[in-house]
């Protein structure tokens, strides 16, 4: 399991010091490994690349016209990403001495449909397409640049980066989020089990076993543990009024399965083409990078070289990872654009990694 690290932000109800604490221990882990790792970082990255069974092409050019119109929802999302960015960027400034954020990442305002952006569209695929996707924030020790004088205009500059972030943000409150989860779970382990007494301590359990033994079987042998496991294709009796009832409590039982195998877990989601993007930034200039959730309530980080060892292992998905085939380019690489919808493979990855807490 990846080791990643969660950073509290509950400026309400955690006393001051918490903060400091919890920043400073992610910043100060982040910087020991960038010691120990930053020379070779960029090849473990290709590596991992070329490990990859989804054939990322690293040499990907970003192509396409300008889109004409931006979107409610899309202008709504990009303030809410532009939100986590400045929560992160202050919580890192305010609360470490040793470190300090410089927003590093396109902040342009302009949207779809606004005078200039055609022009600012052609020049972003250049940029994409000549040192690839800058992530949001960088982070930089304090004792390198005293008077935090970085141009992030200058290589040399960026290069002393200690740690590269990007930013992502979601609109949940992860305890309670966490809490109904918790509860839709239960609820349907409990139902699944109910209907389950029902069959069995009834006429009905015969009825099943003398019409579908292995479905009766199934349920027999079935508990709270292995619902998720349970299988079978629902029967469509009718011709009395039992098989009608049975019929009935085998659709619910069925339904509380498919619940039990809906995905809870909130994800962080890189696209194909950005896992690209991203290292080819990485390789001009070999600085650290990360993906960061930031919730309502918490926030969840993941370094980009822990995603790319999960999704190398094709026995972690469905469990730490999914993939999905259809995704919206709100954010990431594509922030400032319309919220056309793409056809790209997108990964998700379970925010609920983190050893910390």
């Amino acid at each position: 399991m990846p080791a990643t690290r969660t950073l509290r932000r509950n400026r309400q109800n955690a006393p001051k010091g918490a903060n400091r604490e919890a920043e400073q221990l992610w910043l100060s882990q982040s910087v020991g490994y960038h010691k120990k790792r930053t020379k070779m970082y960029k090849d473990d990255i290709l590596n991992l690349i070329k490990q990859s069974p989804f054939n990322i092409d690293t040499e990907i050019q970003i192509s396409g016209r300008p889109p004409t119109t931006a979107h409610s929802e899309f202008l709504t999302n990009k303030e809410q990403g532009d939100w986590a960015e400045q929560i992160v960027y202050k919580s890192i400034n305010n609360f470490s001495a040793d470190y300090f954020a410089v927003q590093y990442g396109r902040s342009d305002s302009i949207s779809a449909g606004d005078e200039g952006f055609a022009d600012f569209y052609t020049e972003y695929q250049r940029e994409l397409n000549t040192i690839g996707k800058r992530p949001d924030i960088l982070i930089f020790k304090s004792s390198d640049f005293p008077k935090r004088n970085v141009d992030i205009n200058n290589d040399d500059h960026v290069k002393k980066a200690v740690v590269a972030l990007e930013v992502r943000s979601s609109s949940f409150l992860i305890e309670r989020y966490t809490t109904f989860m918790n509860e839709r779970q239960n609820n349907a382990i409990n139902r699944c089990g109910a209907i389950r007494e029902q069959i069995l301590n009834s006429s009905l359990g015969e009825l099943l076993k003398r019409k579908k033994s292995e479905i009766y079987k199934f349920i027999e042998e079935a508990t709270d543990e292995t619902f998720k496991e349970l299988s079978f294709r629902l029967p469509s009796w009718s011709s009395t009024s039992e098989l009608t009832d049975l019929t009935k409590l085998l659709r619910e039982l069925k339904e509380s399965i498919k619940t039990l195998h809906k995905r809870d877990d909130l994800s962080i989601t890189p696209k194909m083409e950005d896992i690209a993007l991203v290292n080819r930034w990485i390789q001009k200039y070999n600085v650290k990078h990360f993906y960061l959730q930031v919730f309502f309530d918490k926030a969840y980080v993941i370094s980009f070289q822990d995603i790319l060892e999960l999704v190398s292992n094709d026995e972690n998905e469905g469990n730490n990872f999914w993939l999905f085939g259809l995704c919206y380019a709100i954010d990431g690489g594509y922030k400032g654009w319309n919220s056309y919808r793409e056809r790209h493979l997108a990964i998700f990855v379970n925010c609920f990694l983190s050893r910390a807490n």
